[in-house]
């Protein structure tokens, strides 16, 4: 009853509340105390297909990478405790490269983020890509491809309320383009002299 809006704090579908299980968690297994109605079998669909385009094309990592805490510092732009803590990520390692899920569960407010990697390595310049979209992040409209020192610094995300993104960080092949109107600039704000980022 809860699930189907039964009580008002209730913030999310059916459909959401199941999907977000399956992919944080274990997965998750439906009680019902009653022949089920036509509108939990859509909404268990639905939710399923989510799980399996996520699991198609990021699969490999979540069932097979190493599960790492370190990778990233999500920092949220306005510096508002309340809204930080509705920022949840999890970091897979995988043959070199690295899936970072990044999550707004705030139901209330879209949010601005930094997303900083302190730990990458220094060697290397990578490639960042929306691994559901095909799209691929930039640090400037010159640039294709992120050096550590850039990464250190910082990528700039917008997250809508419940909001999602899903960043595959690889090393970058010599002389990667990526496809025209592929990709997403990540600017970086300028603050007026004598201000801080």
């Amino acid at each position: 009853n809860s699930m189907f809006g039964g009580r008002p704090d209730m913030a999310v579908s059916a459909a959401q509340c199941l999907y977000d299980i399956g992919i944080n968690m274990d997965g998750h297994w439906l009680w019902v105390e009653q022949d089920p109605a036509p509108e939990l079998y859509q909404t268990w669909e639905i939710a399923n297909r989510r799980m399996a385009a996520v699991e198609r094309r990021v699969g490999e990592f979540l069932f097979h990478g190493e599960e790492d805490i370190r990778l990233v510092t999500p920092v949220e732009w306005s510096g508002n405790p309340a809204l930080e803590r509705k920022i949840i990520h999890r970091t897979f390692h995988l043959r070199g490269e690295h899936l970072v899920h990044v999550n707004n569960v705030s139901t209330d407010r879209p949010v601005t983020l930094r997303i900083r990697f302190p730990h990458l390595g220094d060697e290397a310049d990578w490639i960042v890509r929306d691994a559901m979209e095909d799209l691929v992040y930039v640090p400037d409209a010159d640039a294709s491809v992120w050096t550590s020192r850039h990464l250190h610094a910082g990528l700039q995300l917008s997250l809508v309320e419940r909001g999602e993104v899903w960043l595959k960080v690889s090393p970058a092949s010599d002389n990667f383009r990526p496809e025209r109107g592929s990709t997403v600039l990540s600017a970086t704000i300028k603050t007026m002299p004598g201000h801080g980022e």
